[in-house]
């Protein structure tokens, strides 16, 4: 699915991501810092499920939002 953003006209997309070792006390954390990712517009993390959704531009921004999940010690699968 593609999303327009008014803001500067560029698509999005979303992504989903399987994500291990992510609890529900740390979902706002991981949002937080996964929005910082440039052209990650939406960051909807869901740990009963072991996923982060992504609203996106493209998969550079999701191997960015990769990176940080990463480092922050959710390795995603």
């Amino acid at each position: 699915m593609s999303y327009t953003s008014s803001r500067d006209d560029a698509a999005y997309e979303r992504f989903e991501l399987s994500v291990a070792g992510l609890e529900a006390a740390e979902e706002s954390r991981v949002a937080q810092r996964v929005e910082r990712a440039p052209g990650v517009r939406e960051v909807r993390p869901d740990a009963a499920a072991g996923v982060v959704t992504l609203v996106a531009e493209g998969e550079v921004a999701v191997g960015d939002a990769e990176w940080i999940l990463e480092t922050a010690g959710y390795p995603v699968e």
